[in-house]
């Protein structure tokens, strides 16, 4: 009878792990994970890219909200990982708020993201660029700053 108490024990802890190893990954809440889709150049800290999708989320949300990572549709690619300042807002919106930095009339430039903010919360990103990208970037940019775009995501 002990012997028999054993072995369900046994079974019933490998089927949790076995359980618990075996589940899909999926997104959610958790790494902010956002598909956006750019349809001009865009500049992120320390990268600049082509038109197209993309995925934004959290690097790794278990050890620090801060750390934000720009992958390939398929994940496959990280194209940048960076800082990022936490911004808020006075309201959350329903939807994945981006915001860029103004650039001048008739330039031809890169959008450059200013902040991202993930859809039902008022705390966001604001993201932090390299010296050398941050100088450029003022440099181009008219001493008031407004949110000029807003990409919603897929």
């Amino acid at each position: 009878m002990q012997r028999l108490s054993s072995v369900l024990a046994s079974a019933l802890l490998v089927g949790i792990v076995t359980g618990l190893s075996v589940r899909p990954a999926q997104a959610s809440e958790f790494d902010k994970l956002t598909y956006l889709t750019f349809s001009g150049p865009v500049e992120i800290p320390g990268s600049g890219l082509p038109a197209g999708t993309y995925i934004f989320k959290l690097a790794d949300p278990t050890v620090g909200r801060g750390v934000v990572q720009f992958l390939s549709t398929d994940r496959k690619t990280v194209y940048a990982t960076f800082f990022a300042l936490p911004d808020s807002r006075l309201s959350p919106s329903d939807e994945t708020i981006v915001t860029c930095h103004e650039v001048p009339a008739g330039a031809p430039q890169a959008i450059k993201i200013k902040t991202w903010f993930y859809p039902g919360e008022s705390t966001g990103f604001e993201f932090v660029y390299p010296k050398e990208q941050a100088m450029r970037i003022a440099s181009a940019t008219p001493s008031v700053d407004r949110n000029v775009s807003t990409v919603n995501a897929q």
